[in-house]
């Protein structure tokens, strides 16, 4: 017998086909209606559950559903992509969602959501994350190579002139001062106007000049005396007080020991204040001092030094850097020489150059003089070229140090949120070395490229309260980018900078 789907019999027709009823069956139409009302009272139920009463067709429930969903939107740039999705369940992204992150290249890399796809229990959203084109560069506004001269001693005629050369030029220096000599006493004022507009700096080149020799060279026997941590501080650490009293508008980071060596010895000191031979000191000695007083060393290791120096006193170091000196060369090919460092500093690298005395008429340079006045003159009118094109940054020791030091110890990315673009920027002020970089000092903005969208020509943007601008260009990978310079900000934290197009 067929069964309706509540379990009762279907009702029959009759022979004529007029009639629901049997014949004799007079009484039941009215309890068969009532039957069908309560059947189909029951069967509504079932039907809204899409779950069958028959024997056949049962839909089981699956673990953990609860017959709730939620809305799960993941927004990418300015468009939202909304889906339901049961209670419990972890979302997956839709199809038009995943063609949208690598449409074109006028959005940014993905780099990630803001958080990750867990079980839903709530209406939720995702914001996709774009950025990894941004990047620092080596040096200030995407030069090849960085030029940085240093002149020991503190010839105030040689600086002078130097002075004048650079602003020909277009250049800047540094001069490593003798801070406990007369002819920097007597003179401040004269040092101070010649350092006023940044062309030239102040750097520490000792207390005395005293010699604090390294076993290893050939001048150890004969000052070796010199290692005792008392002359150290002298040497070392009062040398850096004085130069700062004497120039408080600049700070001194830079170190340039005497006869380009540091001991990494001491001696003892006997009952009569002198050096005690018997009783030597495994302590690091001078090399130890001056790591934790300067942030730049330059000692006497050659050659051209990389834009990531490593933290020891190595020769490549932090506390050993590596220079070039014109003494080593004979007087006819002191220029050559000098214009081949140049040449090999635009191949990637920071040049580091020794000068003392410049000997003419004008510098009047004094022992030792190392270079002529011509030859200088016509040394720094081939890296004016340099700099004028951009491919080397002319910067002072401290300039160098500050700007490479920062860039060791900051990450950036990028990201697109309703058509700007936000850098940022995150410092840890402390380095690997164990030096914490002040942010009253370590102040120098970053020169960072940032990946913007396809028609922006011009940028503006908001660095230290200064409103800049900047052009975009078109990389080697075909995308736009725009080069900006941003000052990191406080110790881990998040500095952020937008960038909006103006044309």
């Amino acid at each position: 017998m067929k069964r309706s789907v509540c379990g009762e019999p279907f009702p029959r027709a009759s022979a004529d086909g007029k009639s629901g009823r049997a014949p004799g069956e007079r009484g039941r139409p009215v309890k068969k209606r009532i039957v069908l009302i309560l059947c189909a009272a029951l069967l509504l139920p079932c039907l809204a559950s899409l779950v069958s009463c028959s024997d056949a067709g049962v839909t089981e429930k699956t673990a953990g559903d609860t017959g709730v969903t939620y809305v799960v939107t993941f927004r990418i740039e300015n468009k939202e992509y909304a889906v339901s999705v049961p209670e419990n369940a972890v979302p997956v992204l839709p199809e038009a969602a995943a063609a949208a992150l690598s449409a074109d290249k006028n959005i940014l890399r993905f780099i990630g959501w803001d958080k990750e796809f867990a079980a839903v229990t709530e209406d939720t959203t995702y914001t996709a994350r774009f950025g990894n084109f941004a990047k620092v560069l080596p040096a200030k506004d995407g030069a090849k190579g960085i030029f940085t001269m240093t002149y020991d001693d503190g010839q105030y005629d040689t600086a002078k002139w130097v002075w004048e050369e650079n602003k020909k030029y277009g250049l800047t220096g540094s001069c490593m001062l003798i801070a406990g000599r007369t002819a920097l006493s007597d003179n401040l004022d004269g040092w101070a106007a010649l350092f006023a507009d940044g062309t030239l700096e102040p750097e520490s080149h000792s207390m005395n000049h005293d010699t604090l020799p390294a076993k290893s060279s050939g001048k150890y026997e004969e000052k070796k005396g010199n290692n005792t941590q008392a002359k150290y501080k002298i040497e070392l650490v009062d040398a850096r007080a004085r130069l700062q009293t004497f120039f408080p508008e600049h700070d001194i980071l830079c170190f340039a020991p005497a006869s380009n060596t540091l001991s990494t010895e001491s001696f003892g000191v006997g009952a009569n204040g002198e050096t005690d031979f018997s009783r030597p000191l495994n302590d690091g000695g001078a090399e130890a001092v001056a790591r934790a007083t300067y942030y730049a060393i330059r000692q006497g290791a050659r050659g051209i030094q990389s834009f990531d120096p490593t933290f020891g006193s190595e020769a490549g170091g932090w506390y050993n850097l590596r220079m070039q000196g014109f003494s080593s060369f004979a007087e006819d090919a002191k220029l050559s020489a000098g214009k081949s460092w140049l040449d090999d500093a635009v191949k990637g690298g920071w040049l580091i150059v020794m000068c003392h005395g410049i000997g003419g008429p004008n510098a009047k340079g004094t022992s030792p003089v190392e270079i002529s006045e011509a030859d200088a003159d016509a040394f720094f009118a081939y890296a004016g070229k340099y700099v004028e094109s951009g491919d080397l940054w002319s910067a002072t020791f401290g300039e160098a140090t500050k700007y490479l030091r920062e860039r060791q110890n900051t990450t950036v990315s990028e990201r697109l949120v309703r058509g700007v673009v936000y850098l940022d920027m995150t410092i840890n002020r402390t380095a690997a070395d164990g030096k914490y970089l002040d942010e009253a000092v370590f102040n120098y903005p970053l020169t960072v490229t940032v990946r913007v969208p396809d028609g922006w020509n011009t940028v503006a943007y908001v660095d230290n309260r200064i409103r800049k601008t900047a052009e975009t260009s078109v990389g080697a990978d075909g995308y736009v980018y725009a080069t900006v310079n941003v000052t990191p900000g406080k110790d881990g934290k998040v500095t952020s900078t937008a960038i909006y197009p103006i044309d």
